[in-house]
């Protein structure tokens, strides 16, 4: 019997090719600085519209409905051209013309992670990576294609479960690979050239403190021009006129220290962590484990951010967020009703910060 692990597969569709991470750069017409100053955080357009939507969103299904929670995905085995980097067990596959990246390991805790994170931050309108679970059946792979990465001609392995990603949709905005953007950098975005008001910036922020999104650094952010904000210049440099800041990687969120793997998607770490460092500050409560600098440690959040992600969050009811939570199979991670009602007193203290003063509002940050 083939081992049973727990996979994250990475499908490289051509619709998403401008943002797979060995894809060639564009060259722009304009400095990253000026994307970065003119970028936008939330996808959600008009409020009350969007809150709206967001009472009939099925957290199950996902985006797209592109596969169904558990379908059987088959592929064939890709012999690694170059040493894969990381410490976590990976090969590639192919299914028809696309190229799948896996990611596995029976405990690995940024499985469940990524598939909550993702789904909140798409159904709140907030940009994210797609992940859909589902089941693998791999023809030619070795049992363990991490350490065994040779062909094993007509063997199939089957890998259950697994999550199947697909890049939001844009080309990547960088001035090297891997660069990404720091949350210091969300200090740059200018609503009076276009960007995002700070209401939307303060509640991403705010959201990331919600997830305890630890590992933040640069490189787990991503900038990139959306598809309709494309434009062409005569060089054959490209302009943007939608660019778009978004987390890309999840997997260290609903837990506690980042770099420690059993406080990453645990149900007891996030429960000890209150939103609020400081509540009547508006202060919020989260560290990196990589590196201070990056700009999200212990933020301080205006009045219309917390607002902005409280009049969001709010808009979920119980039978969305337990469907968020099964999705992703926290049961393997404790009781699903222990993290909605974990979900419900971390929402709580975002709409009121001060549950003794109803009429409470953030300074100004």
């Amino acid at each position: 019997m083939h081992r049973i692990a727990v996979v994250v597969l990475v499908v490289t569709v051509a619709a998403c090719a401008a943002t797979h991470p060995h894809a060639k750069h564009w060259r722009w017409t304009e400095p990253r600085a000026e994307y970065v100053r003119r970028s936008q955080v939330w996808l959600g357009g008009d409020v009350e519209t969007w809150v709206r939507r967001m009472r009939t969103v099925d957290l199950a299904a996902g985006p797209d409905r592109a596969f169904a929670p558990e379908a059987l995905v088959r592929c064939t085995y890709v012999e690694p051209r170059h040493e894969s980097l990381g410490h976590t067990p990976k090969f590639e596959c192919r299914r028809d013309r696309d190229v799948l990246k896996v990611k596995w390991g029976d405990d690995e805790p940024e499985i469940y992670a990524e598939v909550a994170g993702t789904r909140l931050l798409w159904a709140l309108g907030f940009g994210a990576d797609r992940e859909y679970p589902v089941r693998i059946e791999c023809t030619d792979c070795a049992d363990d294609p991490w350490t065994d990465r040779k062909p094993h001609p007509g063997h199939v392995a089957a890998f259950a479960p697994a999550i199947v990603e697909r890049k939001l949709p844009g080309r990547t905005i960088a001035e090297h690979r891997g660069q990404g953007w720091t949350w210091g950098e969300l200090a740059r975005v200018d609503p009076a050239a276009g960007g995002a008001p700070h209401a939307h910036t303060d509640a991403l922020r705010l959201l990331a403190v919600f997830i305890q999104h630890r590992d933040s650094k640069a490189d787990n952010q991503r900038l990139v021009c959306l598809p309709d904000g494309v434009t062409s210049a005569p060089d054959k440099r490209r302009d943007c006129r939608k660019p778009f800041m978004l987390i890309q990687d999840l997997g260290s969120s609903f837990g506690g220290p980042a770099l420690i793997a059993t406080h990453k998607m645990s149900l007891d770490a996030w429960r000890a962590e209150p939103v609020w460092k400081d509540a009547r500050r508006c202060v919020a409560n989260v560290t990196s484990e990589r590196d201070a600098r990056d700009g999200l440690d212990d933020p301080q959040i205006g009045e219309d951010g917390r607002q902005f992600l409280a009049t969001l969050l709010a808009a979920l009811d119980d039978r969305q967020i337990t469907a968020l939570f099964t999705v992703a199979r926290v049961e393997r991670r404790g009781d699903v009703a222990a993290w909605v009602a974990t979900f419900r007193t971390k929402r709580d203290q975002i709409v009121h910060p001060v549950p003794d003063d109803p009429r409470f509002r953030c300074p100004e940050a």
